[in-house]
């Protein structure tokens, strides 16, 4: 038997190389990958089934699609519901000395001098008045923290805004929170 030429042998080889790509190692299927059609090319190929072949993508048009004439048009995100004016009733107490300094929920200190305040679920940065019941003081406070809400306790207020309240010696008040923005 005669030894074939180390040219054809190449040759042959880079064939093989060449073939093999065109198969997946895992299935032994060949794969073609196909660029997602636009739904306009879809809408044209089903107007005109004859004209696209089987297995092929129907030809994307070039053009992109227009732009909104006026501003007025475009889509808008959603926007969430505005809490303002929603008023809840049950009862505070305020944070303990021993808190100053450390974080809150939203990663900032918490400053026992501030009007701020936690709640189990206001956003962050909610503005309430906030409204002893036993003797009509107020003070507004910005939520900036988190609560448990256990024993009907809606909110944990800042030393600060507790004394503005006069819940100091008493611990735990009775308040109305009104959502202000």
């Amino acid at each position: 038997m005669k030894n074939p030429k180390p040219s054809a042998v190449l040759g042959g080889i880079i064939v093989l190389i060449g073939l093999a790509g065109c198969y997946s190692a895992t299935s032994g299927r060949h794969e073609t990958t196909l660029a997602p059609a636009s739904e306009d090319s879809v809408i044209a190929a089903a107007a005109k089934p004859d004209q696209a072949q089987a297995g092929e993508a129907p030809a994307a048009k070039s053009q992109a699609p227009a732009a909104p004439e006026k501003p007025s048009e475009a889509k808008k995100p959603p926007q969430q519901k505005s809490l303002a004016g929603a008023v809840e009733f049950g009862k505070a107490n305020y944070y303990s000395d021993n808190m100053a300094g450390k974080n809150t929920a939203t990663g900032e200190p918490y400053d026992p001098k501030k009007l701020t305040a936690a709640h189990p679920s206001l956003p962050f940065g909610t503005v309430c008045l906030v409204t002893n019941m036993a003797n009509g003081k107020s003070v507004e406070v910005r939520i900036n923290d988190r609560n448990a809400g256990k024993k009907g306790i809606i909110l944990d207020l800042s030393r600060e805004a507790a004394a503005q309240l006069d819940a100091l010696k008493t611990g735990t008040i009775e308040i109305k929170l009104e959502i202000l923005e």
